[in-house]
């Protein structure tokens, strides 16, 4: 993989968080940063994709609202 060098700015104690979390795991700064950006852009890429299952998902069940979610669950409890 072809890595690259960028240069970011943080706040003081956000950088100290950082690398007292890099110490406790025995990682490099580097590394931690990589990882919280990976798990970061996944994280977005699943949320978006569950939204978009979800709004399907409530189109087919004629649920436009959260009363009709609702309306749902209270005639279930019956």
């Amino acid at each position: 993989m072809k890595v690259k060098t960028v240069n970011i700015s943080l706040p003081e104690q956000l950088l100290s968080e950082i690398d007292q979390k890099a110490r406790e795991e025995y990682r490099s700064r580097s590394e931690l940063i990589k990882e919280a950006a990976v798990f970061y852009i996944r994280t977005k890429s699943n949320w978006a994709i569950l939204q978009s299952d979800i709004v399907t998902k409530a189109r087919k069940l004629d649920i436009s609202s959260e009363d009709d979610i609702e309306k749902m669950v209270d005639s279930e409890r019956l």
